[in-house]
Parts: C-alpha cells; structure tokens; sequence
C-alpha cells in the first residue's frame, strides 16, 4: 500500500514505470471426464505470470486465474518449472492483522514468497522450505481457520493436502422456516428455494466465516414474518400477525384484492432475498478450501475467488446498518413524535425560517434511546447493477475489486446506497399515520391538516410528525411551478424582482398533490441521502466530498444525460451550510460549485469532460437562472429540514467510534476525518471502515498506475474485513 506516484509525469515515463500485475493460474486437462478428478488425470500446471492483461499471460486451453499481490518488496517470483516448490494457501479471519505481523516480523527467506489476494485464501506461500508452513502460524500467533498445500513439481501440482479447523454446528436444526405447505405453488417453490439456499450456504458460512452466521440467522427470522403472512392471508384465521397488524381479521376475510397484494409482495421480497443469496454464495465461498472444488463466477477471479472483498463489503454494510440500529430514529419519531410540539416557522408558507429548527430537532430531544432490531443486508458484487440498494440487499459496481481503492470507483460509494434504505424506512414511518386506519384514511388526515396549514387555519394539536410532513408536503407543491432535480418548469421571467421571478403558491387537490409525492419520491430521497450522507461520512466537509462525487460521476454514462440533476444536487448540498436569502444561498453555492469543480480540471488525474461541460454551464448566467434556480428554490427546504431536524449525533457517533480516528480543523469552517493507520499492513483492526476509507480517499491527488491500484484495492478490503465484531458469539450460545 505505497503512496502514488507524483503528478506531473510524462506519459512516457509513466508507461515505463507502469507495475505489471501477477497472475496466478492453473492449466488443466479439459480433456478428462473421469469424476472425482484425480491430481494424475488432470495434469493441472501452475503458472506464476506477469502481465497488464489477463490476455498476456498467453494460457492456452482451460485454465483458472486471480490477480496476488506481493505483500512486501522482498517478495521474488518462483522459478516454477525447476525443481520443487510447495504453495500454501492460508484463510485467516482477519488476515490483516496476521499481515501486519508477517510483514513486520517475518525472515526475508519466509517474505521472498508472501503474496496475498482478495480471495478467502487472502495470505499465500511459496517456498521450498516446509519449514516455513508452521512458521506462518506461530508468527500469526493464531491457526489458520483453513489451509491448503500444493507440492508442486516442476511447474505441475504434485500432491494436494487441506486442513480445516472450522466445524458446522449442530445448532443449524434449529433455522427453520415456518410452516408453508398450504400456500399456492408458485409462493410455495420460493420458499422451498429459501430453505435450499441456507442448507447450501450456512454449514459453509459456519466452518469459513463463522462471525457472519448471525446475519443469516437474522434472515431467517425477516423471511419467517414474511411466509407467516404469507400462510396467513391465504387463509386469514384468528388475529393477523404483528406485523400486519394495521388490519383485522374481519378486513382480510372481506379484502381479496388486499390478500392477493400482500402475497404477491411477499413472494417478491423473497425472489429478492433468493437472487442475493446466490450472489452471496458464489462470492463468499468460491475460493475456500478446498481452492480447486469449483472455479468462482467473476472469471477473472475464477482461481481464488473474491471471497475476502465480499466479507469486506458485509462489515463495511454491517457497520454502517449498525449504527443507524443505534440512533434508532425510525423508533423515535414513531414512539414520540406525535407528542412533541411542531418545528416553529412554518406559520407563513410559503415563507419558512428555519432559524429555530437545530434548537427543536428530535436530537435534543432528552431521555435514553434504545437500539432498534438491525436489518441484515445480503451485499455483492454486480456488473449490471453496480452501487445499488433494495430492501434486502446493497450491490456493490464489479469495477470496485479492481478499483475500489481510487475515487472513480469509490468503496465509500456504499455510504450513498445504504442511507437510501435508511430515508426508505424513515419517509416509511412519517406516512403511515395511525396503524389501525385505512391507508385512503390516513392521506386524507394528511392532507386535510396541510390544507388547513396552508390556508392559515389554527392547527389542533399539531405535532413534530405533522411539522414534517407539511414541509414534504409543500415542496411537492412547490415542485409544479418550480421544477425539481429531475424536472424542468420554464419560468415566465417577464416580472424579475431581486434578479429572481416571485412565483405564487398552489396548493394541489388530494389526487394531485398524491401523485406529487409518487412522483418525486425518488428525489426526496436523493436530497435527503445527499445531506445525511456528507453530515455521517464526510465530516460535513464540502471541499472533501464535491470533488470526490464528482471524480466517481465521470464515470456514469447518465450523468451525461442529466448533468443539470448532478449539478442541482451539487448546489443544495453546498446550500446546506450557508445562510441568507435563497437567491444569496444560490450564488455563494455556485460561486463555490465553480471552485470545487475548477480545481479537479488543474489535476491531470481528475480531468474529466464531464466537469468542463458542468463548468461551462455553470458559468453561464443564462443556463443557472432560468434552468437552475428555482428547482433549488423549491428544494431548499428539504435541505434545511435534514440539515437541521433529522440528523442524529449518536448515528455519527457510532460511525465515528474508533481509537484511530480524530476530527482535525482543514479550515476556518470545515473539519475532516484524520485516520492514523500507518498506509501499510499493521497488527490492528480497522474498526471504523467508512472513516478509514474518507481518509485514504482524500490523500489520493496524483495518479496511480493500475497495477498500483489494484494491490491497494486489494490491501483495502483487508483492512475493511480486519473488524470481526461479535467473532462467533452466536456460536457459543
């Protein structure tokens, strides 16, 4: 994990000095059809090769391949077709650590050969000394959980032994589904794919990565309520469950369209939870021992897997879902804050002032907060969906095992999917009113409050929840005459008045304003994630996360196709610390848009196209005023209400919970995240992965050559799995 090279080099120099990446390959005979394949029949040849390409290696026939990496300078290549090598394959959990002792502790005899990769076998050997392979272990100071020994003669594998000190457990017998078999066939063989999925998948996990068990226990549990309404609306009897609780009986037995939507949407969460679980299967445990038994999905990673990068992308998920458990503000609103007294300064819509709103936010709020239940989320790699969350899973761009460590393809990018999940739940809560009435019911309970609001009628007992919503509410209103991030309005400019148009506001029948909401559901969200995003994991440092969203942008073939939708959430993002009028507040954010953006184009390993042509746009005064300023007009509000109302000191607290990390003064106004991690493997864990990842991605100013990056990317998800929280504390019950 060496520092980048210097900016400023010829192209010329730079190809000369490019790093070439190792490939370790195996050749087999594709000609045998014996089974099981024999060491003798399959003829596999290992191959140690240096090339930019995968094609460069020149393999010829079947083959199976992974990058490695050497782990310290000392590291010399095996003359592979002379004499006698042995190759042994270690899974620590976490090997980062047993990295940090190797390296710094190690004979160089023992770390000419130490190699590591992104596979579960993440440390590698090779030597001809046996010796060597308990030497491992004991300056480890731990077993390895699994290994494995290839004898390996003059390039062809000789003899193969594995070792496993991990055992599946009995306990598994009691991760049951409920009873299913009176649902329909087609709801039926979904589950029956659930329960084959976790006999597959959780005696593996038990024995490879036996401190995730709990995750999938959690599953079970989520898909139990899910068949149990299942089983329940097709034959509604007694009391519903708890979790459909808003409804009666008597509602279900008269409601066939309502039973028919819920075991429809069911089967669908469980058509989501299935696909992820075998994502999750093939690229946690294509790898472990024994490494040849089958060949993982991502081809280029066929040989050793992506096992360790996937466990990095759960503990990354882990620990962010964590923390948002802790703050538990879903809960809190729902338990109190339909008693708290509403946000001051909506009196006058649609004039607001948001003054107050810090000094009455539900955060200081007094009394102890207790954790909610914690979602599991099913995380993995895909080339077609790439950063993405649904309700069960978060994805994660494939380009991030290659590249995760640099700011185009950004590991931190997660931070962004996992807080849509967070906003789902929170706008979830804030519209579902009383649970037991009508969901047409409520929205007019909604509606009717706002109404009166608008009209300056005296609100009875109007709360904290009402508050919200009135400002959600109204800037759906608002986005009609306005616009919004995705829709463009032309605005009559006929009637200027301080350089902007007074436009009047409409408040919309209830279909319309419903259609609104629908509407723009999906920007709300995007506003508020934006906000809450640089508040948890940027340190609220406006000069550390533009240019960082913007370097992975440049890469979104759509961010050509909407520039103006990234440059408006840009704006109110800057807006989000800065006072005044809202014209006022627009130009200092595009004054500093301007600045932020013009200092990636100075960098000739951030200048990207994309940024010239939002420069470009921004500095016109015609294209901001008429196709900018009053979608961040109407959007301002949402800005203010998360800024100031929904974002919780404990949430950033427990993200921000490790011994590494401190908050340092960068400027007069703006602090950033300092993680004092030597860049090299140590003997520590990295508790906090998001911090650890804003630091390191903020040091990155010059240009790495790929194989550079690659070794690091792979270095990273080390360090990001190095936290075993737990460790196998569901084992031990």
């Amino acid at each position: 994990m060496k520092a980048g090279k210097a900016v400023g080099e010829s192209p010329q120099k730079q190809q000369s000095a490019r790093k070439v990446q190792l490939w370790l390959s195996v050749l087999e005979n594709a000609d045998s059809v014996e089974w099981p394949p024999t060491i003798e029949k399959q003829n596999w040849r290992v191959f140690l090769r240096s090339s930019h390409s995968l094609q460069g290696c020149n393999h010829s026939g079947l083959y199976r391949t992974s990058p490695v990496f050497p782990a310290t300078s000392d590291f010399r290549p095996p003359a592979l077709s002379r004499g006698t090598y042995h190759l042994v394959f270690y899974c620590f959990d976490p090997a980062f650590q047993v990295l940090g002792r190797l390296t710094q502790n190690a004979p160089k005899a023992l770390k000419s050969g130490l190699l590591y990769s992104t596979g579960l076998a993440s440390i590698l050997l090779f030597t001809k000394n046996p010796s060597h392979f308990s030497q491992v272990e004991k300056i480890a100071g731990v077993k390895a959980r699994c290994k494995e020994l290839w004898c390996i003669e003059r390039g062809r594998i000789a003899s193969i032994t594995c070792e496993s000190s991990g055992r599946a457990s009995s306990r598994l017998n009691s991760i049951k589904i409920v009873p299913y078999e009176t649902l329909p066939l087609v709801a039926r063989t979904t589950v029956d794919e659930f329960v084959a999925n976790i006999a597959v998948l959780v005696p593996k996990v038990q024995v490879h990565l036996p401190s995730e068990v709990s995750t999938f226990v959690q599953l079970v549990s989520l898909v139990n309520e899910l068949v149990s309404e299942m089983v329940y609306v097709c034959t509604p009897q007694g009391p519903p469950p708890e979790t459909l609780a808003e409804y009666t009986e008597k509602r279900f037995r008269a409601d066939a369209q309502l039973r028919h939507r819920i075991l429809h949407q069911d089967t669908d969460r469980l058509v989501q939870i299935n696909a992820a679980l075998s994502y999750v299967s093939t690229q946690a445990l294509s790898g472990a021992v024994p490494i040849l038994d089958r060949r993982s999905l991502i081809r280029r990673y066929s040989l050793l897997g992506v096992g360790t990068a996937t466990l990095a992308l759960m503990r990354i998920a882990h620990s962010i879902e964590g923390a948002f458990a802790k703050g538990a503000i879903e809960d809190l609103l729902a338990d109190r804050g339909r008693d708290a007294a509403p946000l001051p300064g909506l009196e006058t819509l649609p004039d607001y002032d948001s003054k107050e709103w810090k000094e009455n936010s539900f955060n200081n709020w007094t009394g102890k907060v207790e954790p909610r239940r914690s979602y599991p989320k099913l995380p993995y790699f895909s080339g077609r969906l790439g950063f993405r969350e649904a309700e069960y899973t978060v994805s994660a761009a494939l380009q991030a095992l290659a590249a995760g460590a640099g700011p185009e393809w950004s590991l931190l990018t997660l931070t962004h999917e996992m807080l849509h999940g967070h906003v789902r739940n929170l706008l979830s809560m804030l519209f579902q009113g009383t649970p037991d009435r009508r969901p047409d019911q409520k929205w007019k309970e909604f509606y009717d409050r706002f109404a009166a609001h608008c009209k300056g009628n005296a609100i009875k007992k109007e709360s904290f929840l009402d508050s919200i919503r009135a400002i959600i509410l109204f800037y759906c209103c608002r986005t009609i005459t306005h616009g919004s991030i995705t829709k463009y309005v032309k605005v009559d400019s006929s009637q200027l008045k301080d350089d902007t148009v007074e436009l009047q506001f409409r408040l919309l029948a209830p279909e319309h304003l419903w259609l609104a909401y629908e509407t723009e559901s999906r920007n709300i969200s995007e506003i508020f994630v934006h906000i809450l995003d640089v508040h948890y994991f940027y340190c609220s440092s406006h000069s550390n996360y533009i240019p960082l969203i913007w370097r992975s942008w440049s890469n979104v073939p759509q961010v050509w196709g909407d520039l103006r939708q990234y440059l408006l959430r840009s704006l109110l993002i800057l807006a989000s610390k800065t006072d005044g009028s809202p014209y006022e507040r627009f130009v200092a954010a595009r004054a500093r848009l301007v600045e932020l953006l013009g200092s990636l184009q100075t960098n000739q390993s951030s200048r990207s196209p994309v940024i010239d042509e939002a420069l470009k746009k921004l500095r016109s005064e015609v294209y901001t005023e008429e196709q900018l300023y009053y979608s961040f007009d109407a959007s301002l509000i949402l800005v203010d209400l998360v800024q100031n109302v929904l974002t919780s000191s404990r949430i950033r607290g427990a993200l921000n919970a490790d011994p590494h990390l401190s908050v340092a003064k960068t400027t007069s106004f703006e602090e950033w995240l300092v993680y004092d991690m030597p860049n090299e493997f140590v003997d520590d864990s990295v508790v906090s992965p998001t911090a650890f990842l804003a630091d390191r991605l903020s040091r990155e100013r010059g240009e790495l050559d790929e194989a550079a990056l690659e070794a690091r990317t792979s270095a990273v998800f080390l360090a990001c799995a190095s936290h075993v929280k737990g460790g196998k504390s569901w084992l031990k019950q």
